[in-house]
């Protein structure tokens, strides 16, 4: 499943017309997209999978309205699973912020079965929130505003989801890949590097640290 998310705070960089232009560039390829004004449905392997995207810059009922709209639109639309992808918090802070876990709660209770998050530019824990998912940061990934950005640690999140019946049952299946952002140390080449050995097990070390203190 290709597709990308439009919510961030540098989608509009070259203004409305920069906007359009990566919107029509995804659509010549044919790799789908979602955020801000657009919640999109995939269906994979039969199962309608919807998402939405959101910029979210601290707390308040208007956030809360927006996130509320978008999951009631795509369950209208006859979305069977829903993933938030949510461009927040602060860069370079190892702990989301309160509002953050506000939001990523009140996406989980009004039906998202898990929320994504990324800007801060590091790695963020993992909060496990009735029965689902909040990944606060992934960190950087592929990330070329930096050539060599002090921290090179990252990781891809995984889930696997199943169905019976049409119905989502309750899961835990993820997997955590360690990786860093460049395969070259003291330089950010742009080329995403699974780690392994002592490094992996440093990386998934950070992770679960900061994730116990989400979950304790």
């Amino acid at each position: 499943m290709d597709v990308v998310s439009l919510a961030n705070n540098h989608s509009k960089d070259f203004f409305e017309r920069g906007y359009q232009d990566t919107i029509t560039s995804l659509e010549e390829e044919g790799i789908a997209y979602f955020g801000n004004e657009f919640n999109t449905i995939m269906e994979i392997n039969g199962i309608r999978i919807g998402l939405f995207g959101l910029t979210l810059w601290g707390g308040g009922k208007e956030y809360e309205r927006l996130i509320a709209k978008a999951i009631k639109d795509l369950r209208q639309r006859d979305a069977q699973l829903i993933i938030a992808y949510y461009h927040w918090g602060i860069e370079r802070t190892y702990t989301p912020e309160r509002y953050q876990r506000n939001l990523g709660h009140f996406s989980i209770d009004n039906g998202a079965d898990l929320v994504l998050g990324s800007h801060p530019h590091v790695i963020q824990g993992i909060e496990e929130y009735n029965g689902r998912f909040i990944v606060y940061s992934m960190g950087n990934f592929s990330f070329g505003a930096n050539n060599n950005p002090a921290d090179h640690d990252t990781f891809i999140f995984q889930q696997s989801f199943f169905f019976e019946n049409g119905v989502l049952l309750d899961t835990n299946d993820i997997n955590i890949i360690p990786a860093f952002i460049s395969s070259e140390k003291g330089r950010n080449n742009f080329q995403p590097t699974p780690a392994d050995g002592e490094e992996a097990q440093r990386i998934t070390q950070r992770i679960e640290t900061y994730s116990s203190k989400l979950n304790g």
